[in-house]
């Protein structure tokens, strides 16, 4: 315990404890804001084009990692940013269907809705079956074109 002789000594510690306090939460809130989520990526993007089906509906995943995907439905979707869905991915002949979160939703061209996807973290199975297509396939991701959709 730490004696102040004088009590405006003691108010100005107890100020700065409060304020530090202040600004430790300020960032720590700052820092977990959706606003940053594209930060704190937790793997590497692949760029792709493949066939998928959302919720049964055609569409094309754009990038794919081991944590979600970016796809492009081939018309109307009903899917919201929160909703959990299912997506059917095609990888050579064989098909592996995920369980995912809608992170976003962007509004496209003409009939066409941009999703994008996390895959729910308990699917290890069908996660490695993905990781093992990716990294057959891809051996390096394309940087410019992660730099462009940055």
């Amino acid at each position: 315990i730490i004696a102040y002789e004088s009590m405006a000594a003691a108010a100005g510690a107890a100020g700065f404890a409060v304020l530090n306090l202040g600004l430790v939460v300020w960032a720590v809130i700052r820092i977990r804001a959706w606003r940053f989520a594209g930060e704190r990526r937790g793997a590497v993007r692949f760029p792709v084009d493949l066939e998928a089906y959302v919720q049964g509906s055609p569409c094309d995943v754009r990038d794919l990692s081991t944590t979600g995907a970016e796809v492009w439905s081939a018309g109307p979707v009903d899917a919201k940013a929160g909703e959990r869905l299912n997506l059917v991915v095609v990888l050579g002949g064989d098909s592996t269907e995920l369980s995912c979160n809608v992170r976003w939703r962007d509004e496209g061209e003409v009939g066409r809705v941009r999703l994008g996807l996390e895959f729910d973290s308990k699917q290890t199975g069908q996660v490695a079956t993905i990781a093992r297509a990716l990294f057959q396939q891809a051996g390096a991701p394309d940087r410019a074109r992660l730099a462009e959709a940055a």
